[in-house]
């Protein structure tokens, strides 16, 4: 499962608490539709729980919000509301900024996708299918920018400064999937270069009807190979002291010549009182 929300900024609304409308509109604001999904108009509402690795409780992701790469390195649950349990579902989990935002030759790179999921009464979705592709946590490359998105409460006024970095997106399931899928995608297939938009019409899937995104950028985005060139540590470089015989020499010679005529001084007084 995956773990927990770095900066949960009180402006950020969770998924567990938005309205299919302000999925489709947080999605429209961030370029997904139609940079990345032509189409979406969300009838569910998506959650997708992690278990921070920190206190073992369940996280919930946050509809454009932030997650660190260890929070996101185990498999999630996925919750869809309503849902209907004689439909099953696909689940896709893929990143449109690979590499990075400023390059992504490699976009999309595929994290996850399983099929035959069905949801619970309390919207759980579980299957007893093996996943088309394995999941893998993000783990996006030093240098890459931290991939920020921020939802104000007023969603027309979205600021965009990169499109998403990590997304998933449901479909419902059509009755020919299991038969169709493995031949299209299995552990074969190249991760990089995923298109869920070809994926979808080769297997007849249609429109997401749900999805979430959030944005991690790399554990340590300040190293050597930052394009900034900025240092990693630069210790001491202020506090430095210079070596006890970094004295100039010519004070060392004047400290002894006063100690030479004191001690000159103290011998001829002694002389005098005997």
């Amino acid at each position: 499962m995956i773990h927990s929300l770095l900066f949960a900024l009180p402006f950020l609304l969770t998924v567990s608490a938005v309205s299919t409308k302000d999925i489709s509109t947080a999605f429209s604001q961030a370029g997904i539709i139609p940079n990345v999904v032509p189409i979406f108009d969300a009838t569910a509402v998506l959650d997708v729980v992690y278990s921070d690795p920190s206190t073992l409780k369940p996280l919930t992701v946050t509809l454009g919000g932030n997650l660190t790469v260890q929070q996101t390195q185990t498999i999630p649950k996925f919750f869809v509301k309503p849902a209907s349990g004689d439909q099953e579902y696909v689940v896709a989990f893929f990143d449109p900024d690979a590499p990075t935002p400023q390059n992504t030759s490699l976009a999309q790179f595929r994290h996850y996708v399983g099929g035959g999921y069905k949801a619970g009464s309390d919207g759980a979705l579980t299957n007893n299918t093996p996943a088309l592709t394995e999941y893998i946590g993000p783990g996006p490359p030093p240098g890459s920018d931290p991939h920020r998105f921020f939802l104000p409460s007023q969603p027309q006024h979205i600021e965009l400064i990169h499109t998403p970095s990590y997304l998933i997106l449901v479909f419902a399931q059509p009755s020919d999937f299991s038969a169709k899928a493995p031949s299209i995608l299995n552990a074969t297939t190249p991760r990089t270069n995923f298109n869920v938009t070809t994926f979808s019409a080769q297997l007849g899937l249609g429109a997401p009807i749900t999805g979430t995104f959030w944005f991690t950028g790399p554990e340590n985005p300040k190293d050597a190979s930052s394009p900034s060139g900025t240092p990693t540590s630069l210790k001491g470089s202020s506090t430095a002291k210079p070596p006890p015989s970094a004295a100039p020499s010519s004070a060392r010679h004047l400290r002894l010549d006063v100690l030479a005529a004191i001690t000159g001084a103290m011998l001829a007084i002694v002389v005098a009182l005997v």
